[in-house]
């Protein structure tokens, strides 16, 4: 893939094609290091309701640099799409409901979500084509800027807050906890839920139920 294109996706990363996602693919396997392939591609998993879009993030967080700009850019708003009208709408439901879909006023759910993973930042190897390109795209100043910014670390979480209250909670956080088998944790974000969204009550105890027959 040459630089052009890349630069296009950056800049059009809502407009990425389905049959540009293997190319990324091949992108990130001659280049593992190229920390921007990886962002492009969460994105594009993301457009598409991948199924592979939960796991891809957990690479890409722990491939990235800059985690303020991976949470940008998956709660930027993005293009709705028709994408293929043979669809089975049954399963293209049950796929969106798996995603993790994080709003941008949630960073501390995406926080708590690094941190249940432990998912630390990998050590770069030096080579020299990722090196070439990074540089490329930070002199041309593309949408998407590598930095050493530190972001969402578990410490800083915890400093923050100690423990969820009711405005931290969200239906993000408790599907976060959820998923990662803490259901004490995702009850009792489901129950301060209950409190804060009245008129979601009814889904949120069905939840509840659902995560207690499961431990059962």
């Amino acid at each position: 893939m040459k630089i052009a294109k890349i630069i296009s996706l950056i800049e059009n990363t809502d407009n990425i094609l389905k049959e540009e996602i293997p190319q990324l693919d091949e992108l990130i396997s001659k280049y593992p290091y190229f920390q921007t392939s990886y962002l492009i591609q969460t994105k594009a998993l993301l457009n598409f309701n991948s199924i592979r879009y939960n796991n891809f993030l957990k690479k890409t967080a722990a491939y990235c640099i800059d985690r303020k700009t991976l949470f940008k850019l998956i709660t930027t708003k993005k293009i709705q799409k028709n994408h293929s009208k043979d669809i089975n709408a049954v399963d293209e439901l049950k796929k969106q409901s798996s995603l993790l879909q994080f709003k941008i006023e949630e960073s501390y759910s995406f926080s708590e979500w690094l941190s249940l993973h432990n998912l630390k930042k990998i050590k770069r190897k030096k080579n020299a084509g990722d090196t070439l390109i990074n540089e490329f795209l930070n002199n041309n100043e593309s949408e998407i800027k590598i930095t050493n910014k530190k972001f969402f670390t578990a410490p800083n979480a915890a400093k923050e807050s100690l423990i969820e209250n009711e405005e931290l909670v969200t239906p993000t956080l408790a599907k976060v906890y959820f998923e990662q088998h803490h259901y004490e944790k995702a009850i009792n974000a489901y129950k301060k839920l209950i409190l804060k969204y009245p008129k979601k009550s009814t889904f949120f105890a069905a939840q509840i139920e659902l995560i207690k027959n499961k431990i059962k």
